[in-house]
């Protein structure tokens, strides 16, 4: 029997060889904006008892001339201890057949309800449907209506609550739902339509940080206090508001849960960090790594969806 011992070495051609193999992979690290950092950030992922959502999801579209990422991560104080929370935030991207409009739901489960995970998902899955079954009729963005769009959603959650033997209060949710034009008018500016109830927000990219633009978003005028519970589905769809935003050349629009709008509003590292790495559509993957931020105290469910409208074509 031949004997069996390490292979001669052989330079052919396709083959690697210490002088061409390439150097081992860096992995990126999620950023740290702070020293102390989030205690949970550094443990395990555990993972909870019943059948759930991942505990992260990303994406990357193009619409017309848009050019769309988005990312949704469980909070590492939701994971890493028991009792195990599901990812409560959820997001959903569609667009009409005729691809005129992108339309985006982003939904942050409320805490307190324990099955917020589902009421979060099945909101965002049933506004999508709405909003592009309208547009594919050709219905106008003026004539949207948050409150009809919302309603139809909160009918949807409480049929899911009560099909598996919960009730309303144990799949609260808040949402914010948009409507983007996929192509510029003539002028170079597009329309955007946005609906929300509860705090969820929409922040624009401006020229030194991201600037809140609409929601609830706390530490904003008119926005909720620390602690504050405000409006919620499927309760309160009624309460729904609404705003028709132009958006010009060159403009970045994110649609964030709580988990990335409080940072913003309070870190100034972190607004500034996000401000620089999203000047421009990352890879994916990179996108994603960026809400898996870490500092200390934040430790919820974090969501970002952004949207990208090209400059003015010279």
């Amino acid at each position: 029997m031949p004997s069996i011992g390490p292979a001669p070495h052989r330079s052919q051609r396709g083959l690697a060889t210490p002088e061409t193999r390439a150097a081992p992979m860096t992995l990126p690290t999620p950023p740290r904006f702070d020293e102390r950092g989030s205690a949970a950030h550094a443990q395990p992922w555990l993972l909870p008892l019943r059948r759930s959502a991942a505990g992260v999801a990303a994406d990357e579209a193009q619409v017309g001339d848009l050019s769309v990422r988005a990312a949704s991560v469980v909070g590492p104080g939701h994971r890493c201890t028991e009792p195990v929370v599901p990812r409560q935030d959820a997001y959903q991207l569609g667009r009409d057949r005729a691809s005129r409009y992108l339309v985006v739901a982003v939904a942050d489960g409320v805490s307190d309800s324990p099955h917020a995970d589902i009421g979060a998902r099945v909101a965002v899955q049933c506004a999508v449907d709405v909003l592009t079954a309208r547009l594919d009729r050709a219905e106008t963005l003026s004539r949207l209506s948050a409150a009809d769009v919302l309603r139809v959603a909160a009918a949807e959650m409480s049929r899911a609550a009560s099909g598996v033997g919960l009730t309303e209060r144990d799949v609260r949710a808040v949402m914010v739902v948009a409507v983007v034009e996929a192509a510029a008018a003539s002028g170079g500016s597009r329309r955007t339509w946005v609906g929300w109830v509860g705090d969820v927000s929409v922040w624009r990219r401006a020229e030194r940080g991201w600037q809140f633009v609409l929601g609830d978003a706390r530490g904003h005028p008119g926005g909720l206090r620390a602690g504050e519970v405000g409006s919620v589905l499927p309760m309160d769809w009624s309460r729904a508001d609404q705003e028709l935003l132009t958006v010009h050349p060159g403009e970045t629009l994110a649609l964030v849960t709580d988990g990335v709008g409080d940072l913003w509003s309070v870190h100034e590292r972190a607004n500034a960090y996000h401000h620089r790495r999203w000047s421009s559509p990352p890879p994916v993957a990179s996108f994603l790594n960026d809400v898996c931020f870490d500092a200390f105290g934040e430790d919820d469910d974090r969501t970002a969806v952004v949207v990208w409208v090209p400059g003015a074509s010279r």
